[in-house]
Order: structure tokens, then sequence, then C-alpha cells
């Protein structure tokens, strides 16, 4: 029997949300505009609430955390648990230490953060929700703002090629080249047979010259007597 397997591939899909004070409903959270305000003096404490409120038909958990200059000021819960159509009312303190530098403003942002469960069972859109107030931290009579320095992204800047320097060869000198082809015509040297004895022209005798003609019985009488040619 063959059997088939069957590969499934989970793709799960997670969106965060952000919502500021100005939007008070999304997604079944409801969230109170009220700005969170406070006029402190050195190694003061004071609190103020923010109200949260699960408008969904099942429970969620709320997550909360703060960032930006004067976040480290802040005290709260990290995490709450919040019933269907009832309400988180988060008390959020602020505590000055006496050493603290005076006379100075802080808007840090402080952040609840609403998970969400994806839609469709394993696989589908997991969306989250992040909810943000901006709680205004006045230390001091006269408390002055600085807003925050946002430095410039860095941009690496493009490899550079090093450059390469071209070494010319050293050339040889005309003996040096006239050795090596010496060398190397010695080396390519094709043994030969032993050279054949020098002859001169005055050692060969020359051939005697033969005229042939075609004589009768008269021409031949004549020759006897110093006559024709045979």
């Amino acid at each position: 029997m063959n059997y088939s397997l069957i590969l499934v591939f989970v793709i799960v899909t997670i969106f965060t949300v952000s919502l500021t004070e100005t939007i008070q409903t999304s997604d079944g959270v409801l969230q109170s505009a009220d700005r969170l305000k406070y006029n402190v003096s050195l190694g003061e404490i004071q609190s103020q609430v923010w109200i949260l409120t699960n408008n969904e038909d099942s429970p969620i958990i709320l997550e909360f955390f703060a960032e930006g200059p004067g976040s480290e000021l802040l005290k709260f819960e990290s995490s709450a648990y919040v019933e269907p159509g009832t309400s988180k009312h988060l008390e959020v303190f602020v505590e000055i230490p006496a050493d603290h530098k005076d006379n100075i403003e802080y808007h840090p942002s402080l952040y609840a953060l609403k998970k969400g469960v994806a839609e469709g069972g394993a696989t589908g859109i997991t969306i989250n929700v992040m909810m943000r107030t901006t709680p205004f931290i006045l230390i001091g009579e006269n408390p002055i703002y600085t807003p925050p320095v946002v430095e410039p992204k860095k941009i690496d800047p493009e490899p550079v090629t090093p450059k390469v320097e071209v070494v010319k060869p050293i050339e040889d000198t005309m003996e040096e080249r006239l050795e090596k082809i010496k060398a190397l015509n010695e080396a390519n040297k094709i043994d030969t047979p032993e050279e054949a004895e020098l002859v001169t022209d005055d050692d060969i005798l020359p051939e005697p010259i033969v005229i042939v003609t075609e004589c009768g019985w008269f021409e031949i009488f004549l020759s006897w007597f110093g006559i024709g040619k045979c």
C-alpha cells in the first residue's frame, strides 16, 4: 500500500496596531482619553489611573511597558487579566528621587499590548493591538521640556576598494637575454652524425669523355690514315 506524506505549512501573520489616547476604542478595547499628568517635586510620589475596558466576549491579557526619557520614573503592573465587559484601572505611579534634576519635564510613552489569537485555528492572521498614552511629568516649579534628540540613522559608507599597485617586471639586460638564448639552444641541441671527411676538388679526377659514333668499314679504313672520326 502506498502512503502519501502531506506537509502542512502553517503561516501565521502578526500585525501590531498602535493606538494613541486620541483613539478611545478599537478591536474590543476601550481606553480612557484622560491624560496622565503629574506635577511633582523632588522626593515626591504621585499616582494616576489609566482605565482600559475589555469590550470583547472573551477574557484578554494586557501587557504594560514604558519607553522614552522619564519612563524610568514610572511604576506600574507588568500585566493584567481582564474579564469580558470589565475595566482595568491601571495605577501608574511617578517616583522622583530626591537627588533628581529639578525643573525638568518628561513626556514618556506608556503602552498596553493586547495579544491576539490566530484567526481560523492554526493557520490565519494574528492581530496585536497596542494602545499608547503619554504621561506628562512636570518636576519643580518651572519645568522645561526638552524634546529627545533623535539620532540620524548611520549609513555605512561604501567599502573602499584597495588600490592595487602595478609592479612592472624587471627587464633583463641584453647580455642576460643572450645567455638565456644560448642556454636554451644548448638544451635543445640535436645530436648529429659525425661529419663526413672533407673532399676537395683537387681530389676528384675528371671522368673520360667518350664519344660514341656509328662507323662503316670505309670510315674505319680512313681512320687508319688519320682521316675521319672512327
